[in-house]
């Protein structure tokens, strides 16, 4: 019964996720807004469903907020909606210095794909002169962001479990 509502919990969340992220189509300018409020909604299945249904929930919401149009918000949540998920696993780390690192791991390698996926889009950007520029620019955006999705994601995981667990799991 338990793995039921697990189950049951992926997809709301996911479908939570989606619909939060598709309020980016009303109000385009603030898509940054509507990114972290529909990454905060994969909290739950962070705490509760482990890594591998809770990648999974995100491979889907990724790849469905990125076929909706307002493609910023999409690759919002495709690039930084896994870190809910990881979250837990980073805090239960005993070492400061290793959640440390994991989270500057995290930084490098999310600004690296935004880097190069800008590079991508934009043609020859990376042959630039000022394409290192850019690289800092980016590795800072991603810093700052991912640091306000951290601070949502423990708050989204603290009201999960005070306030929307025990209506969800009964035992």
């Amino acid at each position: 019964m338990a793995d039921k509502k697990k189950l049951i919990l992926c997809l709301v969340c996911a479908a939570a996720a989606l619909a939060i992220r598709s309020l980016a189509l009303l109000l385009p300018n603030q898509f940054l807004l509507w990114g972290l409020l529909a990454i905060t909604m994969l909290s739950p299945v962070g705490e509760e469903c482990g890594l591998v249904p809770g990648l999974g929930v995100w491979l889907a919401t990724s790849v469905a907020a990125l076929l909706l149009p307002n493609f910023e918000c999409g690759l919002l949540v495709a690039l930084f909606g896994y870190y809910p998920i990881m979250r837990p696993r980073i805090a239960a780390l005993q070492m400061r210095s290793l959640r440390s690192g994991m989270m500057l791991l995290i930084i490098l390698c999310s600004s690296l794909a935004e880097f190069l996926l800008l590079g991508y889009l934009f043609g020859d950007l990376l042959h630039a002169d000022a394409s290192g520029e850019l690289f800092l620019i980016t590795l800072g955006f991603t810093a700052i962001y991912l640091l306000i999705v951290n601070f949502f994601s423990k708050r989204g995981g603290e009201f999960w479990r005070s306030s929307l667990r025990f209506r969800f799991f009964d035992e």
